[in-house]
């Protein structure tokens, strides 16, 4: 397995060209799916030509016909065009092993040397079919793989007879030796030598970096568009893992997409790495603000709640300040407000969150003679990096902590106090895989100390002063067929602590188990689970409206819910256990990233006395700019 694979990297090298791509038909045509939004499609391979139109993945399959370079030409309904490898998976079959011949390359990269240097005399004449002895091989420009790994590749060749057949292919085989740890540039070559005396010389040219430079239009200044690159070639030799984790790692920059160029340097063996930059957004003030509603408040504060978010991008420095607040039918029945300040730091994707969030609460209808109330402060910070990054995987490690103060408020009079220091750390795993599925997971764990000295009790008797809970949460989408997607979502908490409410884990209300109240239970374990499958109109799917087709405008969905809830040590009176199941139907609007409109009608398995018999929920977003 490892010498074919050899041979099939040997076969891609000699078969590339440095600035014109290799074009592959498909016949008859694959089947990819897009990924992600409002993806461009373009006239022709590359990012210089006008958009035709746009796609994303809530399209379905699609028809891949083209390949050049990293570029494939897809046909999607009544629109066709070219689209970046990075926002298609498709499964491309093995390319045909075809070989070279024998001490020929027909690769178009730029040569090491100037061709007339490119001599090797192994005979009074040059006679490539005469055998010389090699008694030692000797390497140079080589810094990125030492001198003994190369040995080792060179080992089979050394202490006997060669031709210069036989030393071609001994070149090749440090040039894949390159290529397997992807250094995707590197070339080895025979210099200009006299080997009578049984010293053979093999020269690298690894594929040095010289200027990064950014081109195209965009209010980012070059450093930030710079930054990630930097760090992932900070070894001075182009590699494909540092290119794609720099890639990646840029275009989650607000509102700018960057595309790389690699072309000859000044320097000979140098390679300038140019990013195109250019923003995406129809308006770039460094700003973007979001209006929202929903219903999905409790009745005892406010059912409605109206909400305002703005994220402020500093083009110069790359940080970003994220604002949301959060309000009911009143500010004094309910209301929220978060802000959050991210930093990068380094150049490896790492970056600190700065987080403060306040809220408060007063309860209305048959309870509004108690003057019941609550506020609540959580401020902290974290720092994040990126642990693995690819195109279709990734892996984030966090590491935090937040102090929380909860106050219950009756009558102007503060009855309980909750107030804790928590450390935490977590894990964010997401994936695309081969059977056209995403996977998000993430798991934490955390550890906290309960402050019970405070002038009044904790909302609840006898909680643990110091305590641990660990978190899962987990989510499947599958596309099935066509335009339809099924989605899994589960979620969980598991402690053997008693924990004080803002801690629990909650079930009832909309992202836990709809068709009931929030927060319906509490406890201190628990998990909820959620099947939902989403699917277009029927015989419409294909139709256009708007310039999209109707399934990237309209979703019809059904779904179903279960969660349930453990109480640790129980006092006297309290339920160990409680469950919950809902199950209802729906429909989801969109228009691109600009508008989003949500109904669902849920329905309760079990309905609770006191609580409604189905509830209809709403929610409309709307971006401004």
């Amino acid at each position: 397995m490892r010498m074919l694979s050899r041979l099939l990297i040997l076969a891609l090298i000699v078969t590339t060209s440095w600035d014109v791509a290799i074009a592959e038909i498909f016949e008859p045509p694959l089947e990819g799916t897009v990924v992600g939004s409002q993806i461009n499609l373009r006239r022709g391979p590359g990012p210089e030509t006008p958009v035709v139109g746009q796609v994303d993945d809530a399209i379905g399959f699609v028809q891949v016909m083209e390949n050049q370079g990293d570029w494939f030409f897809i046909g999607a309904g009544d629109l066709e065009g070219w689209i970046f490898k990075d926002y298609l998976l498709v499964e491309l079959p093995l390319p045909p092993l075809s070989l070279p011949e024998p001490g020929v390359s027909e690769t178009e990269l730029p040569e090491p040397v100037e061709a007339e240097e490119q001599v090797v005399q192994v005979g009074p004449e040059g006679n490539d079919q005469i055998a010389v002895p090699i008694r030692d091989i000797r390497f140079s420009g080589n810094t990125v793989i030492s001198t003994k790994d190369l040995e080792a590749v060179a080992k089979d060749f050394q202490g006997r007879e060669l031709t210069l057949e036989e030393m071609s292919e001994l070149v090749d085989l440090i040039t894949i030796a390159y290529q397997e740890r992807g250094y995707i540039l590197a070339r080895a070559f025979l210099p200009k030598q006299d080997i009578q005396d049984g010293v053979l010389e093999i020269a690298v040219m690894e594929g040095n970096v010289g200027k990064i430079e950014v081109t195209g239009k965009t209010h980012y200044s070059d450093r930030v568009i710079k930054r990630y690159y930097e760090g992932q070639l900070e070894d001075g030799v182009i590699r494909e893992q540092g290119l794609e984790k720099a890639l990646i790692l840029t275009n989650e920059l607000p509102n700018v997409k960057t595309d790389v160029i690699l072309k000859k340097g000044e320097e000979t063996g140098d390679v300038d790495v140019v990013l195109n930059a250019k923003d995406t957004s129809w308006l770039t003030l460094g700003m973007d603000l979001n209006f929202d509603y929903n219903n999905y408040g409790s009745p005892l504060t406010s059912q409605n709640r109206y909400g305002a978010a703005m994220n402020v991008v500093d083009h110069k420095f790359g940080t970003e300040l994220f604002l949301r607040g959060v309000t009911g039918d009143n500010v004094e029945d309910s209301s929220l407000f978060l802000a959050n300040y991210t930093i990068p730091v380094l150049n490896y994707g790492t970056q600190i969150d700065l987080g403060y969030l306040t809220g408060n609460y007063l309860v209305g209808q048959s309870l509004a003679d108690l003057g019941f109330n609550g506020r609540t402060t959580i401020f902290g910070g974290k720092v994040s990096h990126p642990l693995i990054i690819k195109r279709n995987r990734s892996l984030k490690f966090t590491l935090g902590y937040d102090h929380k103060d909860a106050k219950t408020v009756i009558q102007d009079q503060v009855t309980n106090i909750d107030e804790l220091d928590e450390a935490f750390i977590s894990f964010d795993y997401e994936s695309l895989d081969r059977f056209l599925g995403k996977n998000l997971f993430s798991i934490s764990a955390n550890f906290g100390k309960l402050d019970l000295f405070q002038s009044q009790p904790p909302t609840r008797q006898n909680p643990n002063e110091h305590f641990e809970r660990y978190t899962l949460n987990a989510l499947r989408i599958q596309k099935l067929f066509g335009y339809t997607n099924l989605i899994l979502r589960g979620a969980g908490q598991v402690t053997n602590d008693r924990l004080v409410a803002i801690e629990a884990f909650v079930i009832g209300g909309y992202g836990t188990v709809r068709g009931f109240d929030p927060a319906t239970y509490l406890g201190d374990s628990g998990y909820t689970l959620s099947a939902e499958i989403n699917f277009p109109p029927p015989l419409l799917a294909e139709k256009i409206l708007f310039n999209q087709k109707v399934a990237q405008l309209v979703q019809l969905a059904a779904w179903f819910d279960h969660g349930q809830v453990y109480i640790n040590d129980p006092l006297p009176g309290e339920v160990t256990e409680n469950y919950l199941d809902g199950y209802g139907f729906g429909i989801r609007l969109f228009y691109k990233d600009r508008f989003t409109f949500r109904y669902d009608y849920a329905i309760p398995y079990r309905q609770i006395p006191g609580q409604s018999a189905a509830i209809n929920y709403f929610l409309f977003s709307v971006k401004a700019f």
